[in-house]
């Protein structure tokens, strides 16, 4: 048996139209949510990215960025 992936939009008709369809035909279908990340879990990866800057004070802060 192979295993075929297919995006869809929940809001279409069509698509609602095609779920149904493939349902009928003895299809299985597996919904999955989409992946939500938090505003911590993106603080993280921007930190794993080195997306992260340093600076002493404000001032210093001001000089990096117009560097």
């Amino acid at each position: 048996m192979a295993t075929y992936t297919i995006t869809l939009n929940d809001n279409s008709k069509n698509n609602k139209a095609l779920l149904t369809y493939l349902q009928q035909l003895g299809v299985r279908i597996q919904k999955i949510g989409q992946k939500r990340t938090t505003g911590l879990q993106k603080s993280l990866e921007d930190i794993d990215a080195g997306r992260v800057y340093e600076a002493k004070d404000m001032d210093d802060l001001i000089a990096q960025l117009k560097a």
